[in-house]
């Protein structure tokens, strides 16, 4: 049963293919005759094996904080070279340890601009479908939040995003199409018809936190969080007028409500529905965070959205963040307003409320402040995850060739918060240079403490998620991989994978005049797509005579076989290997390519 489950749970993870710089054609041999069977044997019970199915999660370490860091030039250009010793980190204003530092070299697709002449032919041109022929090294999703979304924007941003599309896909890329309502979703693609077919379905999908078609009281979101949350007096008295104005004529005396009371129960109910809207949408970005998070390669969200407010979402939106680093997902983000300004008393779809003088210049003020503050969640998501955040610009197809690829370079830190106390608590980070030399430093800007520990299980756990998803080697422990494949019909084949492990590079330990380790293998294979067609787990005990080891240090360390039953076409296989004792790690990939039969 419990298999059963792990299976249904690997099924539904989506990953894409690990980018290799050559690919292996193998000749059609058959598989190896039980040689890491035949070397097992021999040892006895020196060796114990555990099979299972890796069981992959995306829960936050609780003593590690992620931080990715962009240093940009007054220009934007990112800058390269810096190392360690450059950067400061301080939480709550003391300084911390920088725990590991890597260096992430996006690889951001280069598109050129398209003249206004050729837009309408680039929307009117056909798209061939034409079948995957390269492994994945990109994973872009496009998230429409079209639950925020007026018509005019969705429109414009939705066939920028077309001309994007045709000028930008190359064989590496994957595509996906989402929206904070769920209606209309692509998973990842090489279809260019898919992708085209939703957007040109695409509409506005208005959720809970729009205001219903009898309302007569118009308060903002941003009016009634100041009413409800902060018990603000000015903003009162502007709900207040609106709805002497709205339902009274104009005069206080003819209400048939208490004008007061009737504004405070407006600005709850409004504020109510804001957060529901806000809650989809950050979870359903929180959700393509997971999917994203199971895939090679390089991974970026690219949202287009009018931003909203999210006062009350702090916790979700530092959640969002962690998720987004440990996930080694980019958040970027494009303000689907364009260039906007306000119109004292709202524009002409919306109407003005009729409020004149003081209460009318403080409705403005606040109109103000949340077209500005609607961004803020964009500004977090984008400035915590290394992205960009393009905005107040009508120009939208210079800004899906910016928000369309990966930063140029980021770094990553880690670091272990000294003395931590699982309490829940916010905390606020600063990532500094120490010779800032006039560069602007982009970084998460806090965190929230776990409310208890995790523990060295789902430590290994996600060691172990880590390195199968990411796209890069690593090479702590000498491990060597090989693969081979022979067809058992014309259409059906098995693929052998052998896995040698080194013996001389793994730190053994005595214990009753044993030699004692225990090392985690798991073996991948992802399709042409980027899915994770399989997983197998298995966890190898050692507790070998000093005789036993010898030999095996003499022939070559210890070696494990897998089978999979694969059909004609490109596969990857990611073998990794963790030693318990030491916590390091081999990831290793390999690409098979099984042609098809004559």
């Amino acid at each position: 049963m419990r298999c059963d489950r792990l299976r249904r749970v690997l099924m539904i993870l989506v990953a894409g293919l690990i980018f290799l710089p050559s690919t292996l054609f193998l000749q059609q041999i058959p598989p190896p005759q039980g040689a890491a069977a035949s070397a097992q044997s021999a040892l006895g019970p020196e060796i114990a094996t555990q099979e299972s199915e890796p069981e992959f999660t995306l829960k936050a370490r609780a003593n590690e904080v992620l931080v990715r860091v962009v240093v940009r030039e007054a220009q934007g250009k990112s800058v390269a070279n810096l190392t360690k010793d450059d950067f400061r980190l301080l939480d709550n204003g003391k300084v911390q340890a920088i725990r590991e530092f890597s260096v992430e070299a996006g690889q951001p697709t280069a598109v050129a601009p398209v003249a206004p002449r050729e837009q309408a032919e680039l929307e009117r041109a056909p798209r061939e479908v034409k079948p995957a022929t390269a492994p994945a090294t990109r994973f872009v999703a496009l998230y429409f939040d079209d639950t925020f979304m007026s018509f005019e924007d969705l429109v414009r941003t939705r066939n920028a995003a077309t001309r994007y599309l045709k000028a930008s896909i190359t064989p590496g890329d994957r595509m996906g199409f989402y929206t904070s309502s769920g209606v209309g979703n692509v998973q990842f693609t090489t279809d260019p018809g898919a992708l085209d077919e939703a957007l040109a379905k695409l509409r506005p999908q208005p959720s809970g936190s729009s205001p219903q078609p009898n309302d007569f009281v118009n308060l903002s979101d941003y009016e009634s969080y100041l009413i409800s949350e902060m018990n603000d007096k000015q903003a009162l008295e502007v709900g207040t007028a609106k709805v002497i104005e709205a339902l009274c004529g104009g005069t206080a005396k003819a209400c048939p409500v208490d004008p007061i009371e009737y504004a405070k129960r407006k600005a709850r109910s409004t504020w109510e529905r804001a957060q529901f809207g806000s809650r989809q949408s950050l979870r359903e970005l929180l959700t393509l965070v997971h999917r994203l998070g199971v895939m090679p390669g390089q991974r970026s969200i690219v949202w287009i959205s009018p931003g909203f407010l999210a006062m009350d979402q702090t916790f979700e939106m530092s959640s969002l963040i962690d998720q987004a680093l440990r996930a080694r997902v980019v958040i970027n983000a494009l303000d689907s307003r364009g260039l906007w300004a306000m119109v004292p008393g709202g524009d002409a779809s919306h109407g003005g409320s009729g409020l004149i003088g003081r209460l009318g210049g403080a409705e403005v003020q606040y109109a103000r402040a949340a077209q500005l503050i609607d961004s803020d969640v964009m500004i977090a998501a984008t400035s915590g995850t290394g992205g960009v955040f393009f905005q107040n610009s009508n120009d939208f197809d210079a800004g899906f060739r910016t928000v369309g690829g990966l930063p140029e370079l980021a770094y990553l830190i880690s670091f272990s918060p000294a003395n931590l106390k699982y309490d829940g608590k916010y905390h606020k980070l600063s990532v500094q240079l120490v010779n800032g030399r006039g560069l602007s430093v982009q970084a998460r800007k806090g965190y929230y403490a776990p409310s208890s520990a995790v523990d060295s299980e789902h430590a290994v756990k996600e060691d172990l998620q880590e390195a199968v998803f990411s796209p890069e080697e690593r090479k702590d422990l000498p491990l060597e991989v090989e693969t081979q494949f022979f067809m058992t019909t014309p259409t059906d084949g098995q693929l052998s994978v052998v896995a040698r492990l080194d013996l001389h590079g793994v730190r053994l330990h005595k214990e009753q005049e044993r030699n004692v380790d225990e090392i985690r293998f798991v073996t991948a294979l992802f399709g042409d797509n980027g899915n994770l067609l399989e997983g197998q787990q298995r966890v190898v005990t050692l507790r070998l005579q000093d005789a036993t080891l010898s030999r095996l240090l003499a022939t070559g360390g210890l070696r494990l076989g897998w089978q999979f039953k694969v059909k004609p076409g490109t596969y990857v296989v990611r073998e990794v290997a963790r030693d318990s004792g030491s916590g390091d790690i081999a990831a290793l990939s390999r690409t098979v390519e099984i042609p098809f039969s004559d």
